[in-house]
């Protein structure tokens, strides 16, 4: 009833009363209002009073705390009722549990609240789109790459679009106006013209978003200032021209080949070496393979594809082309892969050509003339063996002749000598004979041995008497007998004595002189 704060609850809606955690008792009258939330209290019961006040229609959320302690969202709606004369009587309402509701948004609210103060701080420029494509973000670093402010793109939806360089307008719209739903936007390079008039760089990339009930809630993207990255880029380009240049300039051609598309760039070079002109080059589209000799076809080939998958570090082969002459001129080529994809699949082959065919004639008159010389040193090795041969025929008749005069000598003092020095000691005479007779015997028997050529080195820098002196010394005289056989002073023959140890180098060394000179024969 109106001005009545009693309210009978449905049975249906029991369960609402255990949610709120209240009783139907409790929840009659004015009760319900205690069970809500404190900080909603005040603004229900004055929106109720109003209400009922008014005799209008009620709706609104609010918050319990149910028997629990947790926070249970509800909205309320009420109509009045009204009887046949249009006379308030009453008021029917409904309540519904929208606490997952609240809850999947106060979530989301968070994951923007996280992703404003990240997008904020960052250096790109982040933005996010309402379904409509009207701006509900805008980070500040917009105003950094563009130099407009957040508020500036949000007032002008059309700005964006007017900022895209000229001559890129045409391929950015087409990227913009692709399926806006469920579609994502690769990244893409393209070029705005600044506030102050600056071309600068960016690359966009977008993507959709969806709520906790799969519906589509908008877009977010961002733009990124690449400027500094294609600035190197264009250095890098024009210094990879700048090289080019130098190579076709310093060798007889440049070939840069993409693989995947197939087009293959050439210097200027190459097809002038062979004889060909520029405009015939371009009207007969010759390539390498066309005119590579046949025989050197496979194993060049086998060389590229064995770069192309990374089991050598560089590729290099020598091969015949034909010329416009049609003879054919010897080619080194060198290259390597300077790009691959992310997979690491080769897509840029470059390298350089070099005509060879006078080092190749240089080495082909150098392997004749080493040929002709080995079949020289060849045919000169066996004039050295056969003359080793007559060499080593002499040596042994020369050392037989040797042997045979040795044994003739030996036998000529065996039979014509001895025989009259053995009679000679058998007869009367005198002490300076028999001395003389035993030097004979004794120097006979050096002459004989076939290591006298031992002894006379040993007294090569002897003079004659102290040669004398040590011969009768290795026959065991004394110094007085020397002297007197010499005809010499004893202490002459001691100073011949000590000069022939300092000669052989006996000089402080111990030891008897007759037996180290014995030691000599």
């Amino acid at each position: 009833m109106i001005n009545s704060s009693e309210i009978r609850w449905s049975d249906v809606n029991k369960g609402w009363c255990d949610m709120a955690g209240l009783s139907p008792g409790e929840a009659a009258g004015l009760g319900w209002l205690q069970g809500l939330h404190p900080e909603d209290r005040v603004y229900v019961k004055s929106a109720w009073g109003k209400m009922v006040g008014s005799a209008g229609q009620w709706g609104m959320e609010y918050r319990f705390r149910n028997s629990k302690g947790e926070t249970v969202w509800v909205y309320g709606l009420a109509n009045p009722l009204l009887d046949d004369e249009g006379k308030l009587t009453g008021y029917i309402g409904i309540n519904t549990d929208i606490t997952p509701l609240k809850q999947a948004q106060q979530q989301l609210q968070e994951k923007e609240e996280k992703y404003r103060t990240v997008a904020d701080y960052t250096s790109d420029w982040e933005y996010w789109l309402s379904p409509k494509g009207e701006y509900l973000y805008i980070s500040p670093a917009c105003q950094e790459v563009s130099g407009y402010s957040p508020e500036e793109f949000t007032a002008d939806p059309a700005l964006f679009l007017s900022l895209i360089h000229p001559d890129d307008r045409r391929r950015a719209t087409g990227h913009f106006a692709e399926e806006y739903f469920d579609r994502y936007l690769e990244r893409f390079d393209f070029r705005i013209v600044a506030k102050g008039g600056e071309v600068r760089w960016v690359s966009h990339a977008c993507r959709p978003v969806y709520d906790s009930q799969g519906e589509f809630a908008g877009r977010r993207g961002g733009l990124r200032d690449i400027s500094d990255r294609k600035k190197i880029e264009e250095r890098l380009i024009r210094s990879e021209e700048r090289l080019l240049l130098a190579l076709d300039a310093s060798s007889d051609g440049v070939w840069d080949r993409n693989l995947l598309t197939g087009e293959i760039h050439q210097g200027e070079n190459w097809h002038r070496v062979l004889g060909y002109s520029d405009a015939e080059a371009r009207a007969l589209t010759l390539t390498w393979e066309d005119l590579m000799h046949q025989d050197d076809r496979q194993q060049t080939l086998a060389k590229v594809a064995e770069h192309l998958q990374g089991k050598t570090s560089r590729y290099e082969a020598q091969f015949r082309m034909r010329n416009k002459a049609g003879g054919w001129q010897w080619i080194l080529s060198r290259g390597r892969v300077v790009d691959r994809d992310e997979t690491g699949r080769p897509i840029r082959f470059v390298g350089t050509h070099t005509d060879i065919t006078h080092a190749k004639k240089v080495e082909e008159e150098l392997r004749k003339a080493h040929e002709e010389l080995e079949l020289r040193v060849a045919h000169r090795t066996r004039e050295l063996e056969e003359t080793n041969i007559a060499l080593a025929v002499l040596l042994k008749k020369k050392r037989e002749d040797t042997r045979e005069l040795e044994q003739q000598i030996n036998a000529n003092v065996r039979n014509l000598v001895e025989p009259y020095l053995a009679k000679l000691t058998k007869g009367p005479l005198t002490g300076e004979q028999q001395t003389l007779v035993g030097i004979l015997k004794a120097n006979l028997a050096e002459i004989l041995t076939p290591f006298t050529s031992s002894l006379s080195s040993k007294f090569a820098q002897l003079t004659p008497t102290e040669i004398q002196v040590a011969n009768l010394v290795k026959q065991g005289k004394r110094t007085k007998d020397i002297a007197e056989f010499l005809h010499l002073s004893p202490g002459t023959i001691h100073i011949h004595r000590k000069n022939i140890r300092k000669k052989l180098g006996l000089t402080n060394q111990g030891g008897n002189l007759q037996s180290v000179l014995s030691s000599f024969v």
